[in-house]
């Protein structure tokens, strides 16, 4: 088997080490019984690694134990060079983070061919430093040796190439996808970061037949795995395939997202979850738009020119106090635009914070162009019950039921009419009669209907208040 160019190190196979079984290895029997030596005593090595990591994460031992760590390293300890490698490249405790310094301790390791020491490095090089023409031969070491991280790595790399270092491979990437996610003994993370990305494969038909069934599967099998950072895409799959069919795994899956705190859950559900009873209310031929939008509060603008009255009970002398009223809130669009809305006189308040993000539910006859002043809405922070007014919902009403409403000449001809039947006799103050309680009616349906539309839009209010404290 001829290795690529991309995973060799100056024009050489990183090692393996014994007690690894190598694979294919380039080892010659010479180079394995020096690593055997070399080893002796060290059978159990990721056990030793394991042991002095714990000590060196001891509060109480963590300052002697960085040091007997350093110690033993100098002394030729590969597993106190691993620790002491992996403490120095990602920092914490009681050793100061040195990218170069755990670079070389790892690369001694590394050198001896300890797959974990080999991973570590390409992923640096990979992720960190943005080399992967130094990175891709430690991640191939370890990727045959068996190490899932790297076989996942090394897995979406073909899947995607590296222009000038490596061309795509489809098969060699599901290869190490299906090499990691069938490991028995596996991190059941890595594998199922593998299983992801097997899965947007079938889903996009990327190097393979597109099968959705196929990747419904994988996704499934990732979130098994503890890999959870798929979740919106499976639930993107269900609801192609059957949103009524898998409703109750969408739910699921949609609900476990929102409480982990993933914000693509929180996105995905404003977009695609507002569902068709929270949309529009439909009431007696009337119906009414509610839609959405998530934005950040910059502040409020303030006038101080309303004067509130008010009497001293002991003394009976007026007090002309001056006070702060809100007149404009201020919010911005993800896009950058910048929306103002009244509050609402005497509604429901919410303190929010300049730089809070909250959602913003609008309702009306018809969607809002940019500035949405104008137009009822609630302002609702996630993952919270309570809820602010903007402006008042007999504003809404008046522009959804325009003529709709008890029309004042209702009430003129009620009065009209009680004026003729007690200042009139006989027909005439039938008329009067029949007029008044006509018009009574009439106005009492058109204000039954608006009280009865009242409750519906609290109701519903309700509804989406109760779906927006579940997003965070």
């Amino acid at each position: 088997m001829t290795t690529l160019a991309a995973f060799l190190q100056n024009g050489q196979t990183l090692p393996r080490m014994i007690p690894y079984p190598p694979q294919a290895s380039d080892l010659t029997l010479e180079q394995q019984s020096e690593l055997a030596t070399s080893m002796a005593g060290s059978a159990d090595f990721a056990s030793q690694c394991a042991d002095l990591s714990s000590k060196l994460n001891d509060k109480a031992l963590a300052s002697t134990g960085a040091t007997e760590l350093a110690t033993s390293a100098r002394d030729g300890n590969l597993p106190a060079a691993f620790v002491l490698g992996q403490a120095l490249l990602e920092g914490g405790g009681s050793v100061a983070k040195d990218e170069v310094q755990g670079l070389q301790w790892l690369s001694k390791v590394a050198a001896a061919g300890y797959a974990r020491a080999q991973t570590l490095i390409g992923w640096y090089y990979c992720f960190v430093g943005n080399q992967p023409a130094k990175g891709l031969p430690f991640l191939y070491a370890a990727a045959e040796q068996g190490h899932e991280r790297a076989q996942m790595i090394l897995g979406g790399y073909f899947d995607s190439g590296v222009p000038g270092v490596l061309e795509p491979d489809a098969l060699e990437s599901l290869r190490y996808l299906r090499l990691c996610t069938d490991s028995r003994y596996g991190d059941p993370f890595f594998k199922g970061a593998s299983a992801s990305i097997l899965a947007e494969k079938y889903a996009e038909g990327r190097g393979v037949q597109r099968n959705l069934d196929e990747a419904i599967r994988w996704y499934r099998q990732a979130i098994e795995w503890g890999y959870v950072r798929c979740r919106v895409a499976l639930i993107r799959l269900l609801k192609t395939k059957d949103a009524a069919q898998h409703a109750q795994e969408i739910r699921g899956h949609l609900d476990a997202a929102i409480r982990d705190g993933d914000a693509g859950a929180s996105t995905f559900a404003l977009d695609e979850e507002w569902t068709r009873d929270l949309q529009t209310l439909q009431l007696k031929g009337l119906s009414v738009d509610f839609w959405t939008r998530r934005m950040t509060y910059i502040g409020s603008e303030m006038r101080s020119d309303t004067r509130i009255f008010s009497t001293n009970s002991t003394t009976g002398s007026n007090i002309n106090t001056v006070k702060d009223v809100w007149t404009e809130l201020r919010f911005r669009q993800p896009d950058g635009h910048e929306v103002k809305v009244a509050p609402t006189k005497g509604g429901r308040t919410m303190v929010i914070n300049p730089g809070e993000q909250v959602i913003l539910v609008y309702a009306g006859p018809s969607q809002p162009d940019g500035n949405a002043k104008g137009f009822p809405y609630r302002v609702y922070k996630p993952g919270r019950s309570d809820v602010g007014d903007a402006q008042e919902l007999g504003a809404l009403l008046d522009q959804v039921l325009g003529k709709r409403r008890a029309p004042h000449a209702l009430l003129i001809g009620t009065a009209f009419g009680l004026i003729v039947m007690f200042g009139a006799s006989g027909f005439t103050s039938l008329l009067g009669l029949i007029g008044a309680a006509v018009a009574g009616w009439l106005w009492f349906r058109a204000h039954t209907r608006i009280s009865d539309i009242r409750s519906a839009f609290d109701a519903h209010f309700d509804r989406v208040g109760a779906w927006v404290s579940r997003l965070s």
